[in-house]
């Protein structure tokens, strides 16, 4: 007889076996799971250092070096920066100053050298790439999916983190997105309590803390109201006092009351600035009207399908922001972040209503996701298709007139300082101590906005008037309509330098500067056809010591290549002209300075006639004066040139 306690039991085997089954299932599982969140924390990884390199992108704002200035002064002061110190044109005058640790961190970061705010800036990226990658995922996302998005975002936003205050404060804003939107999930007010300091740190590292209230406002008030509707009237209040209290945490900043009433700014003339202005529908680019549609369409059909599960706040940021965007372009980036965080935040209530549809439907769904997401991802590719090479560890290039601020620094022109609103910032930097600039970009925190407006206007258009104006006997311009302005008024301007990036006039009708002017100086673009073709002996001669001046100061330089050229033509020395095109051939294949110059196809036309003429060649020459005319070339300069070939070309 078998005793009963191991008496076989058919059943209970079976019903053993099929207990035992699932952890069997389960035990071969586990390793592809385990395979799968180690993929899933690569992805994110892999996201992470991407929008770290992003922090790499070389910078060309034209904004940053003030804030370093800004910065360094209030680590060397220990105080705010109130009353300006660095302009001859309102010396004293009170700035506006609604920021400070922006400034000093980039100030810091800056002892690095670019590498330094590079990565500080990388920094901040990557801890928004971070915060939204978890936030997505709290939505329900997948990691493939979660990172897709926030990647797209980054890509089409690469070229405008520009290396200012604000995009420190991007990475604020995620993460008062993440708590705020976190606790609409949980329905409780008091975890959303992190945005509270999270609004005094955005409120000194930028001015637009105003975007993180509206974020709390919006999400508080949708919380609270679903709270009051379900009778949980002390959570309710809880939300206003979130609200209350992220507010008074903006005031903790050097403008107090008035941080939040930054925009105020925006006075009759100070949206005249380029990024201040609309944002057209034209100026999106591919990836950015993707992320758009993407939002629109999927928000809309959460909304349709499931609109009780919806968050509203995320919905309704997106609508503002996207509202501002449309009067000032400098929003687009923080719009196009509402936008993902609202499409990512309408994902989990359409995709649970989804999934009750038939499994074709399903199939259809499945297909047309992937095909958006492929064409999304083609889009923002081929908008971003050269950003590697925007890559560096030093400025952008042709961005800064770094060679002339150190001739100018060496031995400063004495007098007051006219120089281009686009420098103004670097020379703030380049020039502190050595000259005040007369504008920079701190317009309407520190110049009002009918001074910059007529500024930037009369530089173009009446240099001179303008410089009696500001008493300014010298000017730091770059190559452009200001400085073909002056060289109409040889009288009044002389050239005493000249590179690829910037030329320094002096005026000769001013004491001052009256023997600076008078010296021999480089030859600038728009003043070559006379070299090329000249006049008399003397003419060539002048031409000759001023080229032999620019060879000293620049040898490398494009406008010093097209300068020898044009002596080697004024020279009649033929031999020495065919060398200097081939050096003009090899400049404008490196697409530098020169190949973007408008003078460049002119000039290279009467060149190309005075080889000619030298040559002999009368279809030649006739050819290539046709095209000097027809680029606007002068009339008398191609008439000496054309006789030139009745003389030997000489």
């Amino acid at each position: 007889m078998i005793p009963l306690s191991v008496r076989p039991d058919p059943l209970g085997a079976a019903t053993a076996q099929s207990v035992k089954a699932p952890e069997t299932t389960k035990d071969a599982q586990a390793p592809a799971k385990r395979w799968r969140r180690v993929l899933e924390a690569a992805l994110v990884g892999a996201l992470v250092v991407a929008a770290f390199a992003i922090g790499f992108v070389a910078e060309y704002s034209g904004d940053f070096h003030w804030h370093v200035v800004l910065g360094n002064w209030t680590i060397a002061h220990r105080a705010i920066y109130r009353h300006d110190t660095l302009s001859h044109t309102y010396p004293g005058a009170p700035m506006q100053v609604t920021a400070w640790l922006g400034d000093v961190l980039l100030a810091i970061g800056f002892r690095g050298g670019y590498p330094g705010v590079y990565a500080l800036r990388g920094a901040a990226l990557a801890l928004a790439a971070w915060t939204l990658t978890r936030a997505f995922r709290r939505f329900g996302m997948g990691a493939l999916g979660a990172v897709a998005l926030v990647a797209l975002w980054l890509s089409e936003g690469a070229l405008r983190f520009f290396l200012r205050p604000e995009v420190l404060a991007l990475a604020v804003f995620t993460l008062v997105l993440d708590r705020l939107f976190a606790s609409l999930d949980e329905d409780r007010p008091l975890s959303a309590w992190p945005v509270v300091p999270l609004c005094a740190l955005w409120a000194n590292l930028h001015g637009s803390v105003n975007i993180g209230l509206l974020a709390v406002g919006l999400g508080m008030g949708e919380l609270g109201l679903r709270l009051a509707v379900a009778r949980r009237y002390r959570d309710a209040v809880a939300c206003g006092g979130v609200l209350g209290a992220s507010a008074l945490a903006a005031c903790a900043s050097p403008e107090g009351v008035g941080t939040i009433l930054v925009y105020r700014m925006l006075s009759a003339g100070c949206n005249a600035q380029l990024e201040w202005q609309p944002m057209h529908l034209t100026r999106l680019s591919l990836a950015a009207a993707c992320l758009a549609i993407a939002a629109i369409v999927v928000c809309t059909a959460a909304l349709a399908v499931a609109p009780r599960r919806v968050r509203l706040a995320p919905i309704a940021l997106a609508i503002a922001l996207a509202v501002l965007t449309s009067k000032h372009l400098r929003f687009q980036t923080v719009a196009l972040l509402a936008a993902v965080f609202a499409l990512a935040s309408s994902t989990r209530p359409l995709r649970d209503r989804l999934a009750r549809l038939p499994r074709p439907d399903l199939r259809r769904l499945a297909l047309g996701t992937v095909a958006v997401t492929v064409l999304v991802g083609a889009c923002a590719t081929a908008a971003d298709a050269d950003l590697a090479s925007e890559l560096s560890l030093r400025e952008a290039p042709s961005t800064y007139p770094t060679a002339a601020c150190e001739f100018v620094r060496k031995s400063p022109p004495p007098g007051k300082l006219m120089n281009e609103f686009n420098i103004g910032s670097y020379l703030t930097w380049c020039l502190d101590g050595a000259a005040p600039v007369a504008i920079d970009q701190r317009v309407c925190s520190l110049y009002p906005g009918p001074f910059y407006t007529d500024y930037t206007e009369r530089i173009r258009s009446a240099p001179t008037a303008l410089a009696d104006d500001l008493g300014a006997s010298w000017a730091f311009v770059q190559h452009g309509v200001a400085a073909r302005a002056m060289s109409r008024e040889p009288d009044r301007w002389r050239l005493v330098y000249l590179d690829d990036e910037a030329l320094v006039y002096a005026r000769v009708d001013r004491p001052e500067t009256r023997a600076l002017a008078s010296e021999v100086a480089g030859l600038a673009p728009w003043t070559l056809d006379a070299l090329i073709v000249p006049t008399t002996a003397e003419e060539v001669e002048a031409g000759r010591r001023a080229v032999g001046r620019q060879i000293d100061r620049c040898p490398a330089c494009d406008v010093t290549t097209l300068a020898r050229a044009a002596l080697a033509a004024g020279e009649g020395d033929a031999a020495e002209l065919a060398r200097r095109l081939g050096d003009l051939d090899a400049v404008a294949d490196r697409d530098g300075r020169l190949a973007r110059l408008p003078e460049r196809l002119r000039l290279r036309s009467l060149l190309e006639a005075r080889a000619a003429a030298l040559a002999g060649d009368a279809a030649r020459l006739r050819t290539q004066l046709f095209a000097y005319l027809a680029q606007g070339g002068d009339e008398g300069v191609a008439a000496r040139a054309a006789a030139m070939a009745f003389t030997g070309g000489r």
